[in-house]
């Protein structure tokens, strides 16, 4: 219970502040300066103060602000209300936005204990919770989004159309074969709190590109790969679409790959044992690279760099019992193909991704070497590659079985190559019926 005391003048009934006493059991309590103020016990006492004292008293009062002078520079000023003064003392209350809770403040004094409580508020962290949830803006199309974003002046209301669309995002990811995902990673500078926001490409039934933001989540430390990996994954689950990946005929070997170099960086003992073995071998490159998950190419680097070691894990585990995850000759056989047909498509990818020259000239050529890899490897003897490949090669001949102009239009001006590259690509890429007319459509 705090106990506020308040002076008054010989025959006045107005209290004037004379002391301001908080008597309080618990010393922590005291330090979050926040107290009971409705429940609080006000007492007058009687005093033989003199009229001079009275007068001096009357004049320090008036001459008293009634309004709260302070510069809010802090951020956290926005997570309470204005401040109030309590009755006509010299001190001020200010209320949390959240959960209504009474803190005293002063015009010059600090604002920590504001800060510890908002960190505790526990009806600030649900609210941070529903923001979170809120910012997923599935529709992409301006009826839904408006309705979406009209929603989030009602409460209720927000909620019942984000599940709305969730489930009509859901249903439409079903019927997609694959999708494409990408990340980004910022700071909350004022929170020091880092955020995730997960979206998605893909193509519909009408072969048109879609975009969708399906997840905003908090990232907590630390924020490594692996924890970014499982994040990830974890909203793929949320979703029912972890499985939708181009790599899920090799996934337990990629598994058993990134898991050995796990392993091994995990403890400088067996870096060392590792090292030692490499040099045994006449092994210059020691080496080892870790996939990022939200990385295709990462793979790509990591099955490059341990294929040249798959000797020395092989004697590794010979030597180390707790080594579980050796790769027998046929996975590494599978690996070697698989590195083969990767490699043209991380070419690909570095080449049209450069920012230090065009690349619009360079579109047509590239996807013309896909597209010989593709029609090779669906012809190949080795069943693990003519598997793999089938599906990709059907679904980029549906893709790109219509003559792309643009792409065309920009291979035909660079000099170099003028019309002598349509001429050369197109009757690989198209059939014999339609190569003719795609040819006199880009001249």
């Amino acid at each position: 219970m705090a106990t506020i005391g308040l002076g008054t003048s010989d025959g006045h009934s107005t209290p004037i502040a004379k002391e301001f006493e908080i008597n309080l059991d618990d010393a922590n309590e005291m330090e979050e300066d926040e107290i009971d103020l409705e429940n609080a016990e006000v007492h007058v006492p009687r005093t033989n103060a003199t009229n001079n004292n009275s007068d001096v008293r009357n004049t320090e009062d008036e001459s008293e602000s009634h309004t709260f002078k302070r510069a809010k520079k802090s951020a956290i000023w926005k997570e309470f209300g204005e401040p109030e003064r309590v009755g006509n003392s010299k001190v001020w209350k200010v209320s949390c936005v959240y959960c209504n809770a009474i803190l005293i403040v002063s015009r010059g004094g600090p604002t920590t204990h504001l800060k510890r409580h908002s960190n505790k508020c526990t009806q600030r962290k649900v609210h941070i919770r529903q923001q979170q949830k809120l910012i997923n803006l599935l529709p992409s199309d301006s009826t839904a989004s408006s309705e979406f974003v009209s929603a989030l002046h009602d409460g209720n209301d927000s909620f019942k159309v984000y599940d709305i669309e969730k489930n009509k995002l859901k249903e439409k990811l079903k019927n997609v074969d694959k999708i494409s995902l990408t990340t980004d990673l910022w700071r909350s500078k004022p929170q020091k709190i880092k955020y995730m926001v997960l979206k998605t490409h893909f193509i519909d039934r009408d072969w048109k590109l879609q975009k969708r933001v399906l997840n905003f989540v908090h990232i907590p430390p630390p924020q490594k790969d692996k924890y970014i990996a499982n994040c990830i994954f974890k909203c793929l689950k949320e979703w029912d679409i972890e499985n939708k990946h181009d790599l899920k005929q090799v996934k337990s070997i990629i598994k058993n790959v990134h898991d050995t170099v796990d392993y091994l960086n995990g403890s400088e003992q067996r870096l060392k044992k590792f090292a030692e073995l490499a040099q045994k071998y006449n092994l210059k490159e020691r080496r080892l690279v870790l996939e990022c998950k939200t990385r295709w190419n990462s793979t790509y680097d990591m099955l490059d760099c341990t294929i040249k070691f798959k000797e020395v894990f092989a004697r590794l585990a010979l030597e180390d019992r707790e080594y579980v995850y050796c790769l027998t000759l046929e996975d590494w056989g599978k690996i070697e193909k698989l590195l083969e047909m990767l490699k043209v498509f991380y070419d690909t990818t570095n080449v049209i991704l450069g920012s230090e020259y065009p690349t619009s000239n360079l579109f047509l050529s590239e996807i013309y070497r896909i597209k010989l890899l593709l029609d090779t490897s669906s012809k190949s003897s080795n069943d693990f590659v003519k598997g793999m490949v089938t599906n990709m090669k059907e679904r980029f001949d549906k893709y790109w079985g219509e003559c792309n102009l643009l792409m065309a239009i920009g291979a035909m001006l660079d000099p170099r190559f003028k019309m002598k590259v349509i001429e050369i690509t197109f009757p690989k890429m198209f059939s014999p019926g339609v190569v003719r007319e795609n040819i006199h459509k880009v001249r």
